[in-house]
Order: C-alpha cells, then sequence, then structure tokens
C-alpha cells in the first residue's frame, strides 16, 4: 500500500515537472515585442550614412557619459532616450538644470578641444540649447504627464501592426528596389515615425487630461517644434547624400502635417499619400487614445 502511494507521488510530481517544461519552453519561444525607446547622440539618419566621428569627438561623447551617469545616476547608454521625451529630464528642475549643464558642456567641448564652430545638432541640444526656456515653462505639464504616460508600450504595438499591415496588403511598393540592407534600415526609419507619431498624439491628450489650462497650448507647441526638429534633421540627412527615396513617405507626411515651414512641405513631395497616411494615423490614434484616457489606464496597454 506504502509503495503504491509513493508511486502514485513520483508520477503526480513527473507530470507536474513535464507540464513545467512544456510551459517554459512554451514561454521561451513566444516572441517578446519590447516598448519602442529612441536615442539620437548626433545628427544621423540611422544607419543608412556611415558617420566617422574623430578620436576627439569620441572623447567628447565618452566624458558625457561618464559625468552623465555620475551625476544623474542612470546609465546614459541603457537608460536614457531622447523619444519619447525621457522622464529624468522633466521629474524635477535639478535634473533637468544637471542634464542641460552636461548638454552644454559637451557642447563647449566640441567647440573648443575639436574645433568645431558648429557641434553637432541633436534632440538634446534642442531641449537644452535651441529651446531651452520652452523646455523649462512647460516642465511642469510634462511632468504630470510622464507618470500617467502608459501609451509607450500600446504605440509600440501600433506602429509594428501597421507594418504587418503594410506587408499583408502589398502597400509598401517605395521600396522596390532597394537592397536587403535597404528594406531593413528604410522599414527601421519608417517604424519610429509611426511610434513617434503615436506618442506625440497620445502625450498631447494626457496634456488635455492632466495639465492647467494656461499650460495646455505652449506645452502642446513645445512637444510639436521637438519633434518637427528631429524629422528635419532625419529630412536634411537624407536630402545631403541625395537618397530622399530612402525617407519613408509617412516620415515625409507626418513632418508635412506637423510643420509651420512651407518651404519644407515643398520638399517633400509625398504625392497622393494622404489616404494611405490617415488610414495607418487611425491605426495609431485608437490606441494612443485607448492608452490615454481614463477608462483603459489599467488596460494590457500599460
Amino acid at each position: 500500500m506504502e509503495m503504491n502511494y509513493v508511486s502514485r507521488l513520483f508520477s503526480i510530481l513527473f507530470l507536474l515537472f513535464a507540464f513545467t517544461v512544456a510551459v517554459a519552453r512554451t514561454s521561451a519561444l513566444k516572441p517578446i515585442e519590447t516598448t519602442i525607446k529612441i536615442r539620437k547622440n548626433r545628427r544621423q539618419s540611422g544607419s543608412l550614412f556611415e558617420s566617422f566621428a574623430t578620436s576627439c569627438e569620441n572623447n567628447c561623447e565618452a566624458q558625457f557619459r561618464r559625468d552623465f551617469e555620475d551625476s544623474l545616476g542612470k546609465s546614459y547608454d541603457t537608460e536614457f532616450f531622447d523619444f519619447p521625451v525621457d522622464s529624468l529630464i522633466s521629474s524635477s528642475r535639478i535634473n533637468f538644470d544637471t542634464f542641460c549643464r552636461l548638454v552644454e558642456e559637451r557642447t563647449v567641448c566640441y567647440r573648443e578641444e575639436c574645433d568645431q564652430l558648429e557641434p553637432p545638432i541633436n534632440p538634446q541640444t534642442h531641449i537644452c540649447i535651441q529651446q531651452r526656456t520652452k523646455f523649462e515653462q512647460a516642465l511642469s505639464c510634462l511632468n504630470a504627464t510622464t507618470s500617467h504616460l502608459k501609451c509607450h508600450a500600446a504605440c509600440s504595438k501600433a506602429a509594428r501592426r501597421s507594418m504587418k499591415d503594410d506587408d499583408s496588403d502589398n502597400r509598401d511598393p517605395d521600396s522596390d528596389g532597394f537592397s536587403d540592407a535597404e528594406k531593413g534600415d528604410y522599414r527601421e526609419q519608417d517604424l519610429r515615425c509611426r511610434f513617434q507619431a503615436c506618442v506625440l498624439h497620445c502625450r498631447r491628450q494626457l496634456i488635455d487630461f492632466y495639465c492647467e489650462d494656461n499650460e495646455k497650448q505652449s506645452t502642446k507647441e513645445t512637444l510639436r517644434l521637438y519633434y518637427t526638429a528631429d524629422l528635419k534633421l532625419d529630412l536634411q540627412e537624407f536630402q545631403r547624400h541625395d537618397a530622399l527615396k530612402f525617407y519613408p513617405k509617412f516620415c515625409r507626411f507626418f513632418l508635412a502635417s506637423e510643420t509651420d515651414d512651407a518651404n519644407i512641405r515643398n520638399q517633400l513631395n509625398i504625392g497622393d499619400y494622404e489616404s494611405e497616411y490617415e488610414r495607418i494615423m487611425t491605426i495609431l490614434r485608437l490606441e494612443a487614445t485607448r492608452s490615454a484616457s481614463n477608462k483603459y489606464r489599467n488596460s494590457y496597454f500599460e
């Protein structure tokens, strides 16, 4: 009798072990979709164009990374991103001032140590040098929306899903004739732009929910300028290399819809893309709205 009990016990334990292994294997095989985050250290558009930094420039960047970690307690390489606007910047005026001091010191390093009259422009210099006053005025509103910003994961999913829809319906003839590497770069740029468009839409809704009335419009304008400045830098990079065909149409139309610069709009050559842009934006807006609303605050999109 005792032997039968022991035998049954071992049988049960074996079945539990086998089930655990099966679940573990299934989980291991399931692809993990990470949240999209973007950092652009220097004025370049991803990997389409090689960028050769001098040893002096590398020294300035290395010093910046060390000072960033020492002063702010985070790894610049793995814990800080430009898009969406990193919460580290808006969490306190002390952090903002510290971050901008480091950005300014890096700019001085480029200018004085590397003899660059015009140091590289990037999202960080936009915040701390070109548009610092606007960001200082928007800090309170940005901080009020950061803790409620549940749309990162939702927009990552939505951007990827819109790309899959393009694949299934063969909606992307613009990359025909590209090499595999060029197609990969094109798709990566396209995905980033869709993610940015979704997050910007979501952030605007959060501003309406959580910010003071006298802050809403100016903060939205600060963010619009931040996103369009980055898109313009990308556009300039593609134009500099006579490679506008590699700049995805969604990115171009996103820039055209947000910029107030008529000259920029005329350069974008977006043709009859409006209906396709609106189809994609419908997907992105839906997920952004669901994520931003109180009703979905505890949904799986968080």
